[in-house]
Order: structure tokens, then C-alpha cells, then sequence
């Protein structure tokens, strides 16, 4: 990348020597021009949409877009229609290092790509990716602290293929793994996905078959049971709402569809 301006970690490491976290309000800051870097960064949109020319092609990012960037990804990010606001966590090339040998599995699937990593974030997972980053920028700037906030994302890059894992996948259907993900839309269940989708029953239905080899029933019921099993890791509500919550009036049914998904009753999960 000739034309790309070379940034190094050096020159931002003020806040210490693993990582630089900051927030970029296109009307408040200054954006930096086409460059590259001697670091790996990942930045997510907390507002609006802008123009990403990322490696010689362009997109439009809008909210919700995290973008996982290698050290030799070239990028420049400008206002498309209005202004826009960004958070980036920069990080040191020791750093990054480490993490490529320590989890070399992870490491290969989320950077060894063709094109850097993009996913679109649920309204839900935003708010979440927010607050750790809030509690990142309020404690010491540590080793172990960037470890863990650096694996629980990669983590979640994982555990939702539907976004950017499969090229061809249509963004209706992307955009509709990506909903069903709320708690709003999986409580009601295959009429929740299949409103969100903006499709009919039956081309969602043949859509999901073709490209992910399952029912929408399978997918709303793991969605479902994830968002149970949260609950009951992470609250001290009763197994009653909590299936309630996921849109199970029968009881019975959810413990069986719990059981199946994680090999345990709600109850012993809990406690496990």
C-alpha cells in the first residue's frame, strides 16, 4: 500500500504499553487519512454510518459494525452523509503476537481472511460490547485486563457465524440471525423470525435449509436456550420466567429443549 500512511504503536501507547482505547466523533475529531499500521485494531460503530475504504475497496459501516483490522490492513473511514462516531482499541504488536500464538485456532479463523473481519452486532450485543469497554477505560490498563476483553470478543465473533462467516448468505438472512438474537423477536417464537426476515414462511424456511442446513424452529430454540442459560449463569430469577421470558408457556418444554441443548436441567445448570 504505497499511498498508505504507516502508524505505529509507539506513538499512541500514552495510556500504557498494551493497548490504546478511544472514542472518534467525526465532528469533534480529526480523522486520520488512508494508513496502515505496525499494530492490529479493532473498532466498532457506536453512531451513524460513514464511507471505510479498507485495502483499495470501499463500503459503507453503519451502527453496530465491528471491524477486526490486521497490522497490514490499509484503511481510511470519512463522513458518507452525516457524522459518525467510532470506538478503537489499538493493539500493541507484542500483544498481538501473543494472542496469535497462544490461540492460533481462533487466531486463523477471525485473521486469516482475505478481507479483515466484519460482523454486524444485535441492539443487545452493542450495549454489551459498551459496558466492557466502559469498564476497560475505568481500570488500570493491564496485561490481564485486555486478555480477557480481547477473548471474550473473539469469542462472540465466533459464536455467531451468520455474520460474515458465510459470503453467501443473502443480508436478509443475516440480518434476521442477527435480530433473533433479541429477546423481543425470539419469544414469539418462528413467527418472530419470520416477521424480522421480511420473507415468507416457506422461502425462510428453504433459505434456511440451503444455506445453514437448518429449521428455523432449530434456530429460534437456540437462541432461545442461550439467552436461558445466560439468565440462569448470570440472575437469580426463577426457571419459570426465565422460560417465560424465551416464550415457553409449557414448562416441560423447556427443560426438554434445555436438556437437549446442554445436557443438563435448567436447575443443575445453574449450579454447575
Amino acid at each position: 500500500m504505497s499511498d498508505a500512511q504507516l502508524l505505529t504503536f509507539g506513538e499512541r501507547k500514552l495510556q500504557g504499553d498494551w493497548f490504546h482505547l478511544t472514542t472518534v466523533d467525526s465532528h469533534l475529531n480529526s480523522l486520520v487519512g488512508y494508513h496502515t499500521h505496525d499494530f492490529a485494531e479493532l473498532f466498532w460503530m457506536d453512531a451513524g454510518t460513514c464511507a471505510h475504504r479498507i485495502n483499495g475497496q470501499q463500503e459503507q459501516l453503519e451502527q453496530g459494525d465491528l471491524v477486526l483490522l490486521r497490522p497490514s490492513d490499509a484503511h481510511q473511514m470519512w463522513e458518507d452523509q452525516r457524522s459518525f462516531r467510532f470506538t478503537n482499541i489499538s493493539l500493541a504488536p507484542k500483544l498481538y503476537q501473543s494472542f496469535q500464538e497462544r490461540y492460533p485456532d481462533m487466531w486463523q479463523q477471525l485473521y486469516q481472511r482475505e478481507q479483515p473481519f466484519k460482523m454486524q452486532l444485535s441492539a443487545a450485543a452493542l450495549d454489551t460490547l459498551r459496558t466492557d469497554a466502559r469498564r476497560l477505560a475505568s481500570l488500570p490498563h493491564t496485561r490481564l485486563l485486555i486478555d480477557h476483553f480481547v477473548c471474550g470478543l473473539w469469542l462472540r465473533c465466533l459464536q455467531q457465524p451468520s455474520a460474515s462467516a458465510r459470503d453467501d448468505i443473502p443480508d436478509w438472512l443475516q440480518q434476521a440471525l442477527i435480530r433473533i438474537e433479541e429477546p423481543d423477536v425470539f419469544k414469539h417464537g418462528v413467527p418472530g423470525f419470520i416477521r424480522v426476515s421480511g420473507r415468507s414462511a416457506e422461502h425462510v424456511s428453504r433459505a434456511c435449509k440451503k444455506y445453514l442446513h437448518e429449521t428455523p424452529s432449530q434456530i429460534v430454540n437456540r437462541a432461545r436456550m442461550q439467552f436461558a442459560a445466560y439468565q440462569l449463569r448470570m440472575t437469580s430469577r426463577s426457571v419459570q420466567a426465565i422460560a417465560q421470558d424465551c416464550g415457553f408457556d409449557d414448562p416441560g418444554r423447556f427443560y426438554r429443549l434445555f436438556k437437549k441443548e446442554y445436557g443438563s436441567t435448567p436447575r443443575r445448570y445453574r449450579c454447575e
